[in-house]
């Protein structure tokens, strides 16, 4: 009796990848304004012990890193880190002492409250991640709102539609509803239009 054949095996990502991109292809494509359809997108990532790691571009974010994922993000190449936390996000050390002594340039958005961001906080992510070349680490307690900050970054400043930045911000784990709502008030209030039908 013969043994059946089989082809190769594709990886399950692979597989979803490419469900993806055909959906997609039969919408239209994802376009920027003005632009050619986006081929790059978030990927899930790995980062030491970081939980909920994405990265594009030289971007990663995610949750709350430990010292030897700092140190690790060093060695990968990232020079800026932009904190996200809450009060209610602790960390166990000191994190402008362990950017200072990795040599990496540490921003706190100093956020007080989940339910409260100001304009600024988005203002002040937005110009830490207005330079491509430069290598960044956003966190937060669990990468949610690291994803959140990010889909603005990605509309703002890199073009995407909104809808597909709202989209790949919930896989990375930003939580449906009221983010998506701030998302949405943070790009009206920056000017820039919705997706066009």
């Amino acid at each position: 009796m013969m043994s059946p054949t089989h082809g190769p095996k594709m990886h399950v990502p692979g597989i979803c990848s490419l469900l993806l991109m055909a959906l997609l292809s039969s919408c239209g494509g994802v376009r920027t304004r003005g632009a050619s359809p986006v081929a790059e997108r978030l990927q899930s990532s790995e980062l030491g012990d970081m939980h909920n790691v994405s990265a594009i571009d030289g971007i990663w974010l995610g949750g709350l890193p430990t010292v030897d994922d700092l140190d690790l993000a060093r060695r990968r190449g990232i020079e800026r880190v932009i904190d996200l936390r809450i009060p209610e996000e602790p960390l166990v050390y000191d994190l402008r002492a362990e950017c200072a002594r990795l040599e990496l340039e540490c921003i706190s958005v100093n956020l007080q409250a989940a339910d409260d961001l100001p304009n600024s906080a988005v203002d002040i992510v937005l110009q830490g991640l207005s330079e491509p070349d430069l290598k960044t680490l956003i966190f937060c307690g669990d990468g949610s709102r690291s994803a959140m900050f990010f889909a603005i970054h990605r509309v703002v400043q890199g073009g995407l539609d909104l809808e597909e930045a709202l989209y790949e911000a919930r896989c990375a784990g930003m939580q449906p509803g009221s983010s998506e709502d701030f998302v949405r008030l943070q790009v009206e209030r920056l000017g820039l239009p919705g997706p066009t039908e």
